[in-house]
Parts: structure tokens; sequence; C-alpha cells
């Protein structure tokens, strides 16, 4: 029975010292979150790898008073089949939004393929009203993730544009 006794504990001392350590902070799931090749966080020079830009200038952000982001353009690109334009945001070289514009017409497509990849997310579809008074629906679904989150909008009607935005989330300290 000592034996037994002495095996055991033996065993649990070797667990324990060969377990890897996680230090309590650090994240046990993360996510290869990427939207057309982009993550949240990724630097300037690293996105101007993914493909050129055709066009970027540098804005003052306002908030805090004195700090600046960037601005990268592509005007054009065909993911999936889908036509969109993007507008990325780099907030101290780092990229903290990505937005991206694509037809109306493409909306329930996107949404199919963000469902396959992303799982449900959250719908916050609402009805709208119009200047003209009439009611539409917005179909807006959200995806939540530990870093960032992907938005999808689509169209109320007279804007034959929808958007895709990836944001990156900032931890509070």
């Amino acid at each position: 029975m000592r034996t037994t006794l002495l095996a055991v504990a033996a065993a649990l001392l070797l667990l324990t010292v060969l377990a890897p350590a996680v230090p309590a902070e650090e994240t046990l799931v993360t996510y290869d979150l990427n939207l057309a090749g982009y993550q949240p966080g990724m630097s300037l020079d690293d996105a101007a790898l993914v493909r050129p830009f055709q066009f970027t200038e540098t804005l003052p952000a306002g908030n805090p008073p004195g700090t600046y982001f960037t601005v990268a353009t592509i005007d054009y690109l065909s993911i999936d089949g889908i036509d969109i334009s993007l507008r990325l945001y780099f907030r101290d070289d780092r990229l903290d939004k990505l937005i991206g514009r694509f037809p109306a017409t493409a909306m329930s497509r996107l949404h199919r393929l963000l469902l396959q990849r992303l799982g449900p997310g959250t719908d916050l579809s609402r009805l709208v009203q119009r200047n003209d008074g009439s009611i539409l629906e917005l179909p807006v679904w959200r995806w939540d993730f530990p870093n960032a989150r992907i938005t999808l909008v689509g169209s109320a009607g007279g804007n034959d544009r929808g958007t895709l935005a990836l944001s990156a989330r900032h931890r509070k300290n």
C-alpha cells in the first residue's frame, strides 16, 4: 500500500513539474482572425506586404489631442468573387480598423460566407425609417472575439453599398 501511495505521489509531482506553466494574464485560446489577409494589430509595413496600397495619408485622430492615424486605401479588390474596396486605419503603426465597402447585392452571399467561417454571430438587424417615411430593415450582424470584432452592415434601401468592418478590441488596463 505504501509503495502505491509513493508511486501516485511521485506521478503527481512529475506531472506538476513537467506541465507547461501558463501565466494568468495569457489567453489559452487565440484566434488567427483575419479579413482579406489583414489581422488586427499588424504593422503598416506587414499590411503593405499583403497587397500594395493605392493611397495612404496621415490624419489627426483627435482623441487624445495630438495623436494621428494613417489611412491606407485599396480601391478595388475581388475576394471570393465579391468586389470590395478597403480602407485600413492604423494607429501607432498598428492596424486598428479595416472597413470594406461592397455592392449591396452581395450581402446575402457575404453573410453566408461569414456564417460558414465564423459561426452564427449576433443578429443586430433593425427597422429604420427613411426620410420619405418608408420603413426598411437594416441587416446588421456582429462577431465578437477576444482581440477583434467583425461587423457586417447591409443597405437600407437608398444606399447601394454594404459595409464589412474589422475592429481591434483594446484591453482596458
